[in-house]
């Protein structure tokens, strides 16, 4: 999986952003190293970073959109192994502390059981928490382990980090014919030639590099669009056969609109050598009736 890093700032700061957080780093303004420094990973992977001291960050606020801060804040924490709140504490040395949920503590402490002092985590927390997310993420498309807000600010903001862990890097697009992936071609699809009917075709790659095909296409005063793209992938894994994680994943692609009525249908192709493909039509209008809009 590919670190990818969102700097938040009050704006962004809801409780339904970190819902599924699953490790935070908490730094208190008095902290040795960088006080004020707030990270969250959540289960599915997002890294989001802001710091309330010197980043456009309301301390309030900051403790109404992470609860669990609230706990902290008030000693909660009697030792830790207090997991009375669904949370472990982890001190980190230097005002610096970790705070991890239930679901991953026991694989956390094990993978650092040799670990004999606070400030020893404070180099090691990171990576160890990264190897837990990659190991529960294996397989699973984001699609399906992030929710809405994650996917939306993670792909407008997010930045890839340094080897460090902590800084910004220059943004760059992996080519995806250095990897093993599915090209969607007209022939692939269509071993007999495009069918009729067709009015327009596009090509090109989501933003997970998925190759895909959109036709629009019209028949017995119906128009329609069909999506088709690989159910698997080698690096971003399988979308699964559910109408509701596809359609999110349209629109996370803005390929369709967020508030409007969808009627799809999903199918799978099984081409040559074990090739799984989606077919997913959508009904874009019927006569004068318009549905939805859906973009090549």
């Amino acid at each position: 999986m590919e670190k990818i890093i969102t700097h938040v700032s009050n704006i962004h700061l809801k409780k339904s952003l970190f819902k599924n957080a699953q490790f935070i780093l908490f730094a208190g303004s008095g902290a040795m190293g960088c006080p004020g420094n707030v990270v969250v990973i959540t289960y599915g992977g997002s890294i989001f970073q802001g710091n309330y001291c010197y980043d456009d960050i309301k301390y309030e606020k900051l403790l109404r959109a992470i609860p669990i801060l609230n706990d902290l804040e008030n000693g909660a924490f009697n030792n830790e192994n207090d997991a009375s709140n669904g949370w472990n504490l982890q001190y980190l040395g230097a005002g610096n502390v970790l705070l991890i949920r239930d679901d991953a503590y026991e694989e956390f402490k094990k993978l650092t059981e040799k670990v004999e002092y606070a400030e020893d985590y404070d180099q090691i927390w990171f990576d160890t928490a990264w190897s837990i997310i990659e190991k529960q993420n294996k397989g699973k498309h984001p699609i399906v382990t992030k929710t809405d807000e994650e996917l939306e600010l993670t792909k407008h903001f997010g930045r890839p980090m340094d080897e460090d862990g902590q800084r910004y890097k220059e943004k760059k697009e992996k080519d995806p014919v250095k990897v093993n992936r599915i090209t969607i071609t007209p022939k692939l699809i269509h071993e007999n030639g495009t069918p009729g009917g067709t009015i327009r075709t596009n090509s090109g790659f989501f933003s997970d590099h998925r190759s895909y095909m959109a036709e629009l296409w019209y028949s017995e005063e119906t128009t329609c669009v069909t999506y088709y793209f690989p159910v698997d992938d080698p690096v971003t894994g399988i979308i699964p056969k559910d109408k509701k994680i596809i359609k999110k994943y349209l629109i996370n692609e803005e390929k369709l609109r967020k508030h409007e009525t969808h009627y799809l249908d999903v199918s799978v192709l099984k081409k040559e050598n074990g090739i799984e493909i989606y077919s997913v039509t959508v009904a874009v209008a019927c006569e004068d009736d318009r549905y939805c809009e859906a973009y090549l």
